[in-house]
């Protein structure tokens, strides 16, 4: 093997382990000890060419005849991914890729084969959840977003058809952004402070699963900046709902542990506490958006939580539960 071949493929070896020693390299190439350590460092003076910090060393030697690449100048010169995070690490983001449910069983077959090194130490830890696992989309989510990003990157329309509540509707729009909530991957077509409605033909947020037919159509006109959908923005206003609406400050009374909502909305403020009955209830004010999402949030809360204002939000809750005792009445 000629020298410019092994350093090239030592390369891709301390790239795909945490750590290489001298005698594993000696070993491998049948080349003295003294050889590893020329071709250690033309590899440190070639990647080192790529690095602003004339401090820090590309390849590390954590110990004496020990080859670590520093991982973290990797992500700057462009050679980082995932799998070169430590275990732990990619242990955490890929137990949210798997949690989300947010990709076909192929689709997240093939995510781990990139993701997931063969050394990957917590591989037992997945096996479970891989094996088990439902995707909520059934057909390939990847290829409408690769159509749809090329829409968003050359300012074009799309027209698609859109099934809700039973009733199909053709649509041509402009698209925002793409994010991410729920299980979900949606497209905005509007600002998030639009109306959002149980009305199919209203909607201004689609989940791309639903979405069939996708074609691009000719440029559009794209809207001012201020004017344009902001998903932390949302996030921070609906937690993992994702409901669109008016801007609106809500204040309820919470009776079980209020972390359950500061988590889920950070934009939130502690008015006062109380104990009722041996309780502590909580009175929170929070900013949010308007519109059914909201609605329903409150709902899913059941007893633990009483709308205190607006006073018209509070009728709705109130005509709600009253059609939901119905439904039980025999």
């Amino acid at each position: 093997m000629k020298a410019n071949e092994r350093l090239l493929e030592m390369f891709i070896h301390l790239t795909k382990n945490h750590e290489l020693t001298k005698k594993e390299l000696t070993d491998m190439y049948g080349v003295s000890s003294s050889s590893i350590q020329r071709d250690i460092q033309a590899l440190k003076l070639v990647l080192g060419q790529f690095i602003d910090c004339e401090d820090k060393e590309i390849i590390l030697q954590p110990s004496k005849g020990v080859y670590r690449l520093n991982r973290d100048l990797l992500a700057k010169i462009g050679l980082g991914n995932l799998s070169l995070l430590e275990d732990h690490k990619l242990l955490a983001i890929l137990k949210v890729i798997i949690s989300s449910r947010a990709f076909t069983e192929k689709e997240l077959g093939d995510l781990l084969e990139v993701l997931t090194p063969d050394d990957f130490v917590y591989k037992n830890l997945l096996k479970n959840e891989v094996t088990f696992y439902k995707g909520v989309p059934s057909q390939s989510i990847f290829d409408k977003l690769e159509l749809i990003l090329r829409a968003i990157s050359e300012q074009r329309m799309i027209s698609f058809s859109y099934t809700k509540y039973f009733k199909t509707v053709q649509f041509t729009k402009m698209v925002e952004m793409i994010f991410f909530s729920d299980m979900y991957f949606y497209i905005a077509t509007a600002n998030h402070t639009s109306e959002d409605d149980i009305h199919v033909e209203k909607l201004n947020k689609f989940r791309i699963n639903n979405m069939e037919h996708i074609k691009l159509l000719d440029k559009g006109k794209t809207a001012p900046y201020h004017q344009r959908f902001q998903p932390i923005d949302l996030t921070h206003r609906t937690g993992s709902f994702a409901f669109f609406g008016k801007p609106i400050e809500v204040m309820i009374d919470f009776y079980y542990d209020p972390i359950y909502v500061l988590d889920r909305f950070p934009n939130h403020r502690i008015v006062s506490q109380r104990t009722e009955n041996g309780e502590t209830v909580t009175r929170l004010l929070l900013e949010t958006n308007d519109g059914y999402g909201l609605k329903m949030w409150l709902l899913m809360q059941g007893k633990q939580v009483k709308v205190i204002r607006p006073q018209y939000l509070k009728k709705a809750i109130q005509e709600e539960l009253h059609q939901v005792l119905k439904l039980y009445d025999d």
